[in-house]
């Protein structure tokens, strides 16, 4: 009797430590599920970065900090201009593929036809050019303004729009390739440009359908 008490007891033990092991499993499990536990509590979008979240494929936003105004809001549109920069020269550079133009000819230098951006990426010295010149063209269309009393340094976000649609983006891509092709390839390459152009329409719409 006393041993059968005892396989009793052994197996009730058991089953105790069997099922607290796994609750621990399963609340582990929910606070891995749970963002607020993982990573903090989420904060609200800015009305800058809302809007530029609406049109990606021509706006972009940024956001700088100083103890002066002037600089945070002069930081904050740099980084919005290179936020814009950077995705043009991803669809550019897409664009090349698809269409099947080798835009490294076009550089003007086989030397420095390339470089690195911020993020790592490689990114020809031509594409970049056409990106910047083109975010060139952008005005700061949405601006939000915070003061911290404690530190005293201004934070501002804003958010940059291109002044004219995404197809006038692409045709000024193209525009820029053309002048640098010679005339009698002109001609040749005249379909490829096309497709180019219809091609990174195609990215920066596609940007704007993803959000």
């Amino acid at each position: 009797m006393r041993k059968i008490v005892c396989i009793y007891a052994f197996g009730l033990i058991t089953a105790m430590l069997t099922s607290c092991g796994s609750s621990k499993e399963v609340a582990t499990a929910s606070q891995k599920m749970n963002p607020a536990t993982a990573y903090g509590q989420e904060t609200a979008l800015t009305s800058s970065e809302e809007y530029a979240l609406l049109s990606p494929g021509k706006r972009a936003s940024g956001r700088g900090s100083s103890w002066d105004e002037s600089t945070a809001q002069q930081l904050a549109e740099m980084e919005a201009r290179r936020a814009f920069s950077e995705g043009i020269d991803a669809a550019i550079l897409s664009a090349c593929k698809r269409s099947g133009i080798d835009i490294q000819q076009y550089s003007g230098d086989n030397n420095t036809g390339s470089s690195v951006n911020d993020g790592g990426i490689k990114t020809n010295t031509l594409t970049k050019s056409i990106s910047q010149n083109i975010v060139s063209n952008t005005s700061v269309v949405k601006k939000n303004r915070f003061y911290n009393n404690n530190n005293r340094i201004y934070t501002i976000f804003v958010c940059l729009e291109y002044n004219g649609e995404v197809q006038q983006i692409a045709k000024e891509a193209t525009k820029q390739i053309m002048q640098r092709v010679a005339d009698e390839d002109r001609l040749k390459i005249e379909n490829e440009l096309n497709e180019f152009e219809q091609e990174i329409t195609k990215e920066l719409k596609n940007k704007n359908q993803q959000n």
